[in-house]
């Protein structure tokens, strides 16, 4: 009825017609606005605050490490990084102090007339120098997590291989740049502490919050305003930022605003981590890889914060779509003096899929091979055992998504033409073909899902309207509107009936968080087992099977005809039929965490790109020109939706490859705002072909996997294949600027 339809979005009029109030556009009475103070150092000693004499600061209240009443962490996966700096300062921007004034304006005015003073001492800043200090003396570094992969048996693999390749890759930050930056209003009210905001994870928010302030859980509150973007950046940091607006709320007992601006979000919040990878990997002549021996480096910044579970992530992903029978993994989240880097949209797996797909064609160049076959030759299939043990059982389309996106690209025929136009000394536009073949798993990591043991729930309403309630938050991909086709379906009534209210956790059971590709698989499936439960609650009242059509409900036995209300008010007049469901978590998914091996996800989505560029041959200025996909996600509850998502993702990876440059200089970043941090405009944007392909997976809603990650794995190494494919030379440091390409040849005697 609804599901495999594309509906238009459920919030859509809200948002165009400028109805919808985000968290800036709150108001409250006697609301004040909240400024942060931050280090000014990268790594050092706290001295002292020095208020300037000539400013009056009558009126501003000071919150600062001594005024908190519970304990100065921010609780994510470790309690190390502190809410309000005390004494050690590990990045530069840490928050010392945070201060309120009725006008933003003044607030930030007063700024001015404060100064933080410390102790300056040497950093330890960059994945280069990472890179460097990692390969002269390792066990000088702090080291957050340490995942290792191994399976069979790494020298007989190398001692077969009639070719060894080597090859090193780097990757930098990549900066959110959510619409909305990051905001959050708290207030007590009838004992409560409340918390509204623009997050990704209510149920992340509330215990963090409940530490720092010294109460349980139950006496916070935690509501997510209507959210303009997070891509991850809204998955940890609304924490802290929710932790120092209800520390100033509690001193001044009045409403508190903190919003950020762009150069201050940019600044010190989140960013995807930078990566070095080294692959050195034993091959065939006809390409067959059999023996892979990898380091993994992720820059994890000064507190571990969620670098473990990226790290994680990106390790399981670094074999890509490839079926390896000797392979070593070493992997380390690497402590630094930079604001910790955090969750972004892929979680890792960008990092080290850019590297192993660069590597496959790095592989096919040298030995002069097409990359098309080397990746057909190593393809995963069912069956298929991956590195870290896992057998694939369902639902594999890699080799469908590979064999169209080919076709459909002519890829073979013009990667060959491409090559050998590149030669020519006639054209002043070179053109340039890549490829790309990427998965991601759906879900949290090995058993992470039965540790969260989410719950979702629906209400049948005495109204018979019936409300979704789970706390998974609404971001701009479209939840609202595919949540409430599933129920709708599953129920067999109008979307028109089916409402879901803004996540609110004194109302709403933890369902987890709006993270991981999981949202549409996990907590579509624990709907749909509320459903089935609540039409379980209606036969066994009527005690005869039922059908439900339009809303109306018929008793197959006596023949009435019902309609929803009518069974709300014959079963539980007062509070409507409430149904609360938990995920059931296969029992046939093992993983064990201390040997790092076993089935890390329930299943995969697969895809496939290619694209094609021009490069202008004297300023260097890469331009993709058409961008072929290909994508298998088992079912596409909402077509347009998906699309949406995918080709969305691929628009950040072509950013993320290409243009996005972030670089820091003693822990400062360059580009702080949106004059200097560049990302794709649609200007940019190439000619796409998108398809969807699906293969169902047997416990998704309707055959439904994880989709939101899986296109940002992909664009990036197509695209550095393509500049390969131009050129002859691997540049394997993205993004791949002009700069970057007239130094790559400078530094090999090229130009």
């Amino acid at each position: 009825m609804y599901v495999g339809k594309s509906i238009d979005r459920v919030d859509g009029w809200d948002k165009v017609t400028g109805k919808l109030r985000f968290i800036a556009d709150y108001r409250m009475p006697d609301m004040l606005y909240g400024v942060t103070v931050r280090a000014p150092v990268s790594k050092g000693r706290l001295k002292s605050i020095v208020f300037d004499p000539k400013y009056d600061f009558s009126k501003v209240v000071i919150v600062t490490a001594k005024d908190i009443p519970g304990e100065n962490f921010v609780h994510i996966i470790k309690d190390d990084m502190p809410c309000l700096v005390s004494e050690r300062i590990n990045y530069l921007g840490g928050p010392r102090a945070i201060k309120t004034e009725k006008n933003p304006a003044v607030a930030y005015e007063a700024l001015r007339h404060i100064k933080v003073e410390a102790e300056e001492e040497t950093p330890l800043i960059g994945i280069e120098e990472i890179a460097k200090a990692y390969k002269r003396e390792p066990q000088n570094l702090t080291y957050f997590y340490e995942p290792k992969i191994i399976k069979g048996d790494l020298k007989s693999g190398f001692d077969e291989a009639s070719y060894i390749v080597e090859a090193e890759f780097y990757t930098g930050f990549q900066e959110h740049l959510y619409l909305e930056p990051q905001g959050v209003l708290a207030y007590k009210k009838n004992g409560k502490f409340h918390i509204v905001g623009s997050l990704q994870c209510p149920y992340y928010v509330r215990p963090a919050v409940a530490k720092v302030l010294g109460v349980k859980d139950e006496d916070v509150v935690v509501v997510q305003a209507p959210t303009g973007g997070a891509f991850g950046g809204k998955e940890d940091y609304p924490s802290l930022l929710a932790a120092h607006s209800a520390l100033l709320s509690k001193k001044t007992n009045k409403p508190i605003l903190m919003v950020y601006d762009r150069e201050e979000d940019i600044s010190f919040t989140t960013k995807r981590h930078p990566s070095y990878v080294y692959h050195k990997a034993g091959v065939m002549k006809d390409g067959r890889l059999v023996a892979l021996d990898s380091t993994i480096l992720f820059d994890a910044g000064a507190y571990v914060t969620l670098s473990p579970v990226v790290l994680s992530r990106g390790t399981l992903h670094s074999c890509s779509v490839y079926s390896i029978p000797n392979v070593r993994i070493i992997a380390k989240a690497v402590k630094s003096n930079i604001p910790p880097p955090g969750a972004f949209r892929g979680f890792g797996a960008p990092q080290t899929i850019f590297a192993m797909e660069s590597l496959i064609d790095t592989i096919a160049h040298r030995l002069k091979l097409n990359p098309y076959d080397v990746r057909r030759k190593n393809l995963l299939k069912v069956g298929s055992e991956m590195a870290f043990g896992q057998v694939l059982k369902e639902s594999v389309g890699i080799d469908k998504c590979l064999e169209r996106v080919s076709a459909i690209s002519d890829f073979k025929k013009k990667y060959e033409s491409y090559k050998k136009q590149g030669k020519s000394k006639e054209v002043s536009t070179l053109k340039g073909i890549g490829l790309a073949t990427v998965l991601h798993g759906a879900a949290f990591t090995g058993s992470g899902e039965m540790v969260l043991r989410s719950k979702g729930a629906i209400r049948l309403n005495k109204d018979g309207l019936v409300e979704i309630l789970i706390a998974n938050t609404e971001m701009g991909q479209g939840l609202l509107t595919t949540m409430s086709q599933i129920v709708a379906d599953k129920l067999n009534v109008p979307m028109e009936m089916v409402k879901f209210p803004l996540p609110d956790t004194s109302q709403v059971p933890n369902s987890g968080p709006t993270v991981a590709s999981r949202t549409t698989m996990i907590v579509g499936r624990i709907l749909t087992l509320c459903c089935d439960e609540l039409v379980a609650v209606i036969e066994k009242h009527y005690k005869e099977k039922i059908r439900i059509d339009g809303g109306r409900v018929f008793l197959t036995d006596s023949k009435k005809k019902l309609g929803l209300k009518d069974v709300v008010r014959d079963i539980s007049p007062a509070d409507g039929i409430y149904i609360e469901k938990e995920y059931d978590f296969p029992k046939d998914q093992m993983w064990d965490e201390e040997k790092y091996r076993g089935t890390a996800y329930p299943v995969y989505s697969w895809g496939a790109v290619v694209v094609e560029v021009e490069v202008d041959k004297y300023t260097y200025n890469v331009r993709p020109v058409r961008l072929y996909s290909v994508y298998e996600i088992g079912k596409a509850i909402n077509p347009k939706a998906a699309l949406g998502q995918l080709e969305g993702g691929m628009i950040q990876s072509l950013g993320y490859g290409l243009m996005e440059k972030c670089e820091m200089k003693n822990g400062k970043f360059f580009q702080n705002r949106l004059q200097t941090y560049i990302i794709p405009t649609a200007e940019d944007v190439p000619e796409m072909h998108t398809e969807i392909l699906e293969i169902p997976y047997s416990r998704g809603p309707f055959g439904a996997k994880g989709i939101g990650e899986l296109p940002h794995n992909s664009v990036a190494p197509a695209l550095r294949n393509a500049v390969l494919n131009v050129f002859g030379i691997e540049i394997n440091e993205i993004p791949i600027t002009p700069e970057r390409i007239v130094s790559t040849m400078k530094n090999r005697g090229i130009l």
